[in-house]
């Protein structure tokens, strides 16, 4: 599904030009002017982590990058469960981040599972639920 006419996850090129009228005066641009980018892809996990960089411990939050920006105004934290239960536990999104955090529990394993109905900002959603893993280590000891 990508941007009318366009295929998705697909190069676009605009080159405007040479010959270009100028808005400050009568010359014309004698290359054209080249940007390029792509359309969107399709809307599925891109990674996780938990901790920062040294593992992941009781208490770290759970990190999961979405390969587009997530429809904020339709999330609902529903569409996030965990296995076993996080007690207090938030989801935030932050553009293509969720982010889940609560107390967990050392030497565990966590599933996070996102449902098929959770979309993104283009109204794609992931059509089948995603499940991630988090292995919480041992408390550091302080």
């Amino acid at each position: 599904m990508g941007a009318p006419g366009l295929d998705a996850d697909s190069a676009v090129v605009v080159a405007i030009g040479p010959g270009t009228p100028s808005a400050e005066g009568p010359l014309t641009s004698a290359e054209p002017a080249t940007y390029s980018g792509r359309t969107y892809g399709r809307f599925d996990v891109r990674s996780s982590d938990c901790g920062y960089g040294g593992g992941c411990t009781p208490g770290m939050p759970f990190t999961i990058e979405m390969t587009n920006d997530l429809d904020v105004d339709a999330f609902d934290p529903a569409h996030v469960t965990v296995e076993p239960a996080v007690p207090g536990l938030r989801v935030d999104v932050y553009g293509t981040v969720l982010q889940l955090s609560g107390t967990t529990t050392g030497s565990t394993e966590y599933t996070v599972t996102l449902a098929g109905d959770l979309s993104d900002r283009f109204g794609q959603s992931l059509g089948e639920a995603r499940s991630v893993l988090f292995d919480v280590g041992p408390a550091q000891p302080v």
